[in-house]
C-alpha cells in the first residue's frame, strides 16, 4: 500500500501543482507492482504508473470522473458498464470516501479481459483534500480459483443432499467415500437446529478466550443474534455456543480469519467433552440423553454410540490440527474466508485414519 508522502513546504492546491508532485514521486511509484492512479481535486487524472497502464492496456491522463469508465473500459462484475460515479476513485474524489478491495472488470484494447481489485482513498493534508489515489492489481487468477472452488463445493453439496434424500445415510456414506477416497465405518449427523438444546442440557459450557463481538445474520436489530464475550472465561448457553462456532467476523479483532474460527470450535468441542465427564453431567444424565438424539443422528446402535462418547470423554485429547489454506476468498457478506484445497482435505483425512 502507498502511504501519504507530504512534500516539504506548503502543499500545492492546484491541479498543475499536484501533477508536478506526482511527477517528482514517479521514480518510486513506477517501481510498484500494483497499479497506481492519482486524481487531482477536480477528479482529473494526473498520474498513471506503468503497472496500471499494463493492467488496462491504455494510459489516458486529464480524464474527468464522469469519463473514467468509458476511457478505461471498466465494467461491473456482471459485465454491465460501470457507472462512473460509483467507481472507487470517483467516490474518493467526490465524497472523500475510502473504498477497500472493490472488484470490477477491465476490457483491454486487444480484446482481453481481466478482473481487477482495488482500493481508493482521498489524499489529505492539513485537514483538506489535495487529491485522490487508487491502487489496483490483477485479481483474475484468484477470482477464477474462487469460482471453480464454489462450483466444486456446490456440486458436492448437491450430490450429498441428493444422496441423503434418495438413499438416506447409506447413500450419503457412499458419496462421502467416493469424494474422500476412503472408507467410512459409521455416520454421525449433527443437527444445528437442536445443537443448542444439547449444550443447555449439559448445563452450558465454559469457554476461555479473547474478546468476541459478532453479529450472526445481521444481529439482534435485523432479526439475528448478537454475541458479546469479554476476555477470559465465560459460561455459554446453547445459543451463545452456536453463535461462537459460526462467528467469522469478530468486531473485537477484524484481523482474525477462518483459522481463528476453527480454533474456537476446537475449544468448544473440548469444553463439551469436559462437561460430559463432570459431576454435573451425571445429575443431568436424563436431560442429556433426551436431547442428544435430537441433536445427533447415527447409523450406530445405542450401546455403540454410548461407547463412542464414553471413549471420547475419557481419552486424552490430541493437539488439534488446522488445515493449511491455499488461498483466501471474498464472502457474500464482504468478509474474508480461507480456502482449503481438496487435496489438502483428503491428505488430512488419510493422516487422521493412520493415527
Amino acid at each position: 500500500m502507498i502511504r501519504d508522502a507530504e512534500p516539504e513546504g506548503p502543499l500545492p492546491p492546484s491541479h498543475l501543482q499536484l501533477e508536478q508532485l506526482a511527477h517528482e514521486r514517479a521514480p518510486i511509484l513506477q517501481q510498484l507492482s500494483e497499479g497506481v492512479i492519482i486524481a487531482g481535486t477536480d477528479g482529473r487524472l494526473v498520474f498513471v504508473n506503468e503497472a496500471a497502464e499494463a493492467l488496462h492496456g491504455v494510459k489516458k491522463l486529464d480524464v474527468a470522473p464522469d469519463a473514467y469508465a468509458d476511457s478505461y473500459s471498466l465494467f461491473t462484475m456482471d459485465g454491465e458498464p460501470y457507472p462512473s460515479e460509483a467507481l472507487p476513485l470517483a467516490r474518493a474524489v467526490v465524497a472523500a470516501e475510502t473504498v477497500v478491495d472493490a472488484r470490477w472488470r477491465i476490457r483491454r484494447p486487444d480484446g482481453s479481459e481481466v478482473v481487477a481489485i482495488g482500493s481508493a482513498r482521498p489524499l489529505m493534508a492539513d485537514g483538506r483534500q489535495i487529491g485522490s489515489i487508487l491502487t489496483v492489481r490483477d485479481d483474475s487468477e484468484r477470482f477464477e480459483a474462487e469460482r471453480l472452488l464454489r462450483a466444486s463445493e456446490e456440486r458436492y453439496q448437491l450430490a450429498l443432499n441428493a444422496a441423503s434424500a434418495i438413499g438416506g445415510s447409506a447413500l450419503a456414506v457412499k458419496t462421502v467415500e467416493s469424494y474422500l477416497g476412503t472408507q467410512v465405518n459409521h455416520l454421525v449427523e449433527v443437527s444445528f437446529e437442536n445443537f443448542p438444546d444439547l449444550i443447555d442440557a449439559l448445563g452450558g459450557v465454559d469457554y476461555t478466550g479473547g474478546c468476541v463481538v459478532s453479529k450472526i445474520n445481521g444481529g439482534f436489530k435485523n432479526g439475528g443474534f448478537t454475541l458479546r464475550l469479554k476476555r477470559g472465561t465465560s459460561r455459554l448457553n446453547g445459543k451463545q455456543a452456536l453463535a461462537l462456532a459460526r462467528t467469522r467476523t469478530n468486531l473485537c479483532n477484524k484481523r482474525e480469519d477462518d483459522r481463528t474460527r476453527a480454533r474456537r470450535q476446537q475449544k468448544l468441542f473440548a469444553a463439551m467433552k469436559g462437561r460430559l465427564v463432570s459431576p454435573g453431567a451425571f445429575i443431568r444424565a436424563p436431560l442429556i440423553s433426551w436431547n442428544a438424539p435430537k441433536a445427533l443422528r447415527s447409523d450406530m446402535s445405542g450401546p455403540t454410540l454410548l461407547g463412542l462418547f464414553g471413549a471420547l470423554a475419557t481419552s486424552g485429547s490430541p493437539a488439534p490440527r488446522i488445515l493449511k489454506p491455499s488461498s483466501d476468498v471474498t464472502l457474500p457478506d464482504g468478509g474474508r474466508g480461507l480456502v482449503v484445497s481438496e487435496g489438502e482435505k483428503r491428505r488430512e483425512v488419510r493422516r487422521f485414519l493412520r493415527g
